[in-house]
């Protein structure tokens, strides 16, 4: 059993790390990689599925990495609009001179794709599946006021 104190393992000789996924390229995560921080770099625009979670609880976090604003979309993939996204996702558009925020949400019964339009540094998403579906909820920091599009599959 762990040593409460500081974070330290049952050896009481380190501290407790967490796993860390970086990519800027197509990728499918794996079950194994689940209570990952993915790092999403930036890229020529990508996507990023997400494993068919076996039980609930499964959470993915994602971080934007990079530099400047990305110019392409970054998606994120249920793989299945069985498995679509609950949820919503707070946008900034960070060039806007009016109201610079809103709120996306997807369609509640087959939205399995997001779509990330112009992220920029701070964007963070959190993905947390439960009976087969996905929740979602972050912010989107970009460019754009339309920050995130939902789509199906097909």
């Amino acid at each position: 059993m762990a040593n409460p104190m500081y974070g330290s393992n049952a050896a009481d000789n380190a501290l407790d790390e967490g796993s860390v996924v970086a990519t800027g390229v197509n990728r499918t995560l794996k079950l194994s990689e689940a209570g990952s921080t993915v790092i999403l770099l930036d890229g020529g625009g990508y996507t990023v599925k997400l494993p068919v979670p076996k039980r609930d609880g499964v959470t993915f976090d994602f971080i934007y990495g990079g530099a400047a604003a990305e110019a392409n979309d970054i998606t994120i993939d249920t793989q299945s609009d069985t498995r679509y996204f609950l949820g919503a996702l707070q946008g900034e558009d960070t060039d806007s001179t009016g109201d610079s925020n809103a709120i996306i949400a997807p369609d509640g019964n087959s939205n399995s794709k997001v779509a990330l339009k112009t992220v920029e540094a701070g964007t963070w998403l959190k993905a947390v599946s439960v009976g087969g579906l996905w929740y979602l909820i972050g912010v989107v920091y970009g460019a754009t006021a339309t920050f995130a599009v939902y789509a199906d599959q097909s």
